[in-house]
């Protein structure tokens, strides 16, 4: 059987022992491989239509999916990937009578890692238990440092917070009616918020690593539980009337990729799974309750921090 020149299989079809089944043929590969895939498949189910994605393209057939990063068309190093892959590759994978090469676990890990911070993605928590799946499964490791941090950065080629700033650059969007620190206090865990024990002396934004390492796990969960529900409660309870626990898991989302950056999402992202356990959808009630004290204040650039 023939081998399909210059396309590797990535994705979740190369992952082992994987208990979902895939919908999807993902690839890396050329125009011209593309085009020699959409024509064979084209043989044995009906294309409906071929869509344009930001690496690539779709072909949507009848019964399957071929989505496609092409290389002359991938603003993310395709090349350089399709190269790393194809040169590890041990296995193939048979499709309309010519066989692709496999990505490799470690390979398929490494692009996944590579945009598991992307920003507003619909396969978020997908990509997290694939990689999940892939560290305990395969005990899979980044195959190239360089490769993997230069495809990071093509991939979230748009700003990130910069805590590193005042109040007035920092609350710069025009959504927000109740004072932030406010909203902290009210949904506080503990007696203070979290993020109050790990603040950088004399700054009104920016954090301490040193300070967050050096806290107890349970105050730094703490930390994204309760950074999760001033998003939640400000992007989409406040001003949407946002069901509770679809907005925290929104909010979360979030602070795992987006609103945050650097080593508090790394921490939040990891440990994504420990701070949705401890979710309470009575956080709502503890907003309602201090607003009706009077202890929520409204807005103001002057007195609001991070």
């Amino acid at each position: 059987m023939n081998t399909l020149a210059n396309t590797l299989v990535v994705g979740s079809r190369c992952i082992p022992e994987l208990k979902r089944r895939p919908k999807d043929l993902d690839v890396i590969t050329t125009q011209a491989g593309f085009d020699e895939m959409v024509a064979r498949a084209g043989l044995y189910d009906q294309l409906k239509e071929i869509r344009e994605t930001r690496t690539g393209k779709a072909a949507i057939f009848g019964k399957s999916i071929i989505d496609a990063e092409i290389v002359e068309r991938s603003p993310l190093l395709a090349s350089q990937a399709l190269e790393l892959g194809l040169r590890d590759a041990s296995s193939n994978f048979k499709f309309c009578n010519v066989e692709i090469p496999m990505a490799t676990p470690d390979m398929v890990y490494t692009l996944k890692m590579s945009h598991r911070y992307l920003k507003n993605s619909p396969h978020f928590l997908k990509t997290m238990e694939d990689i999940w799946h892939l560290r305990l499964a395969a005990n899979a490791k980044i195959v190239d440092e360089d490769f993997f941090k230069a495809r990071a950065k093509e991939t979230y080629n748009y700003g990130h917070p910069i805590l590193k700033a005042t109040r007035d650059e920092f609350f710069k969007d025009d959504f927000y009616i109740y004072d932030h620190d406010s909203i902290h206090r009210a949904v506080a865990v503990e007696a203070v918020p979290a993020y109050t024990r790990y603040m950088v002396e004399g700054e009104q934004v920016l954090t301490s690593r040193a300070k967050f390492d050096a806290l107890p796990i349970q105050v730094r969960l703490n930390g994204v539980l309760e950074e999760s529900y001033v998003l939640a409660l400000e992007r989409a309870v406040i001003p949407h009337n946002a069901n509770p626990v679809n907005a925290f898991k929104m909010a979360l989302s979030k602070v795992c990729t987006s609103i945050t950056s650097g080593w508090f999402r790394e921490f939040a992202w990891e440990n994504y799974y420990q701070v949705a356990s401890l979710f309470n959808v009575d956080y709502v009630e503890k907003f309602e309750a201090a607003k009706a004290r009077g202890e929520i204040l409204p807005f103001s650039r002057e007195t609001s921090a991070y």
